[in-house]
């Protein structure tokens, strides 16, 4: 995972995406662990259908990295951005 600032996601193989995120350093933030994967964990899913793809913004993106992720999760979905969402 890139040390840099970014948008991530975690994808299984047949469930499609499951959460979409943003950090300012990616590696960092999935370092410790994430709840993404207590989920997928939870539910049971293989980890070895479970991917990260992760994108490097540049600066100018980065200051629009919230209205990003934010159409992301409303044209994707990702069932655990809603889970997580009502934990906080």
């Amino acid at each position: 995972m890139p040390a840099r600032s970014g948008i991530y996601a975690f994808r299984h193989q047949s469930e499609g995406i499951l959460y979409i995120g943003k950090a300012v350093n990616i590696r960092q933030r999935l370092r410790g662990g994430h709840k993404a994967l207590a989920w997928a964990f939870i539910d049971r899913l293989n980890p070895n259908d479970v991917r990260i793809v992760a994108t490097v913004l540049t600066y100018q993106l980065w200051l629009q990295a919230l209205e990003i992720e934010v159409l992301m999760i409303q044209t994707v979905k990702p069932r655990y951005n809603i889970r997580i969402r009502q934990e906080e």
